[in-house]
């Protein structure tokens, strides 16, 4: 069964997504440090549906890259990231219809009339957007999507529980990681312990996004707002990372996500 046979707009994911192109309103923390926060965080229950609160970071991180390929992302705004994670909500309900679509095929003739915020959230890997791969839209575009079946970038966020050489392993520090990342792709996903957060590189600057709960400085919190993390450095990237997965002790990976945007979408409003 074709992917091309599912209409990705079935659940109007690209509603609300109007580009906000006034000045960048990144909150300088100190000279090498800036953050840009959302006005919630995914598991607001005033604000997402609480079947799936909680459960949408990686369909969230997904999101902003593709946002930030066709907005820059040093010119956002706290409505950009805000009206971002509104669409990706509505995103990750599509996908995990159309992976119940695909993994029921008896269900395709009747697929319209499947609620989806019926299905139990779950968290997502990046694997899992196989279904919408060779056709995403959002905010008003069509985007193809290229990355790995199995990442090759992962270890455990404790730098020195991970191999020096190739010889005694394969696990990489996550400094390792990103390098080897930004190297070759302008964006990725980083998993922890259950956290998805979007890493992505634009002019001279790193960018973190994380949807949870973040405080002023972008540490986890109770009750606080998503955050954009603008940094000058790749060390100050893995520290981010690291801060907002916790716990050292755990495994992480790295998905490269390389995104195209189809030459016929219509033009961005």
């Amino acid at each position: 069964m074709s992917q091309e046979m599912i209409n990705l707009n079935i659940l109007s994911a690209n509603r609300d997504n109007t580009d906000v192109r006034i000045q960048s309103s990144y909150i300088p923390i100190d000279k090498n440090f800036k953050i840009l926060r959302a006005g919630h965080h995914q598991g607001d229950r005033n604000i997402f549906d609480g079947r799936y609160c909680g459960f949408q970071c990686c369909a969230m991180a997904l999101a902003i890259i593709l946002r930030s390929s066709i907005l820059p992302i040093s010119d956002w705004t706290s409505d950009v990231v805000t009206q971002s994670m509104l669409a990706a909500h509505r995103f990750y309900a599509m996908v995990l219809y159309l992976q119940y679509v695909f993994q029921n095929p008896e269900l395709l003739e009747r697929a319209q009339d499947i609620f989806c915020y019926d299905l139990p959230g779950r968290y997502l890997r990046v694997q899992d957007f196989d279904v919408v791969k060779n056709c995403v839209s959002l905010f008003e575009k069509s985007f193809t999507l290229s990355y790995e079946a199995e990442s090759p970038l992962f270890g455990t966020l404790m730098d020195n529980s991970n191999s020096k050489s190739p010889v005694e392993g394969p696990g990489k520090t996550l400094l390792d990681s990103l390098h080897q990342l930004f190297t070759f792709h302008n964006a990725g996903i980083f998993i922890a312990g259950g956290k998805s957060l979007a890493v992505i590189s634009h002019g001279d600057k790193f960018y973190l996004f994380d949807s949870h709960s973040c405080g002023p400085v972008g540490e986890p919190t109770l009750d606080g707002k998503a955050c954009v993390i603008q940094v000058e450095t790749l060390s100050a990237l893995a520290n981010c990372c690291k801060r907002s997965a916790v716990d050292e002790r755990l495994t992480y990976t790295v998905d490269h996500v390389d995104v195209t945007v189809c030459r016929d979408s219509p033009a961005t409003k």
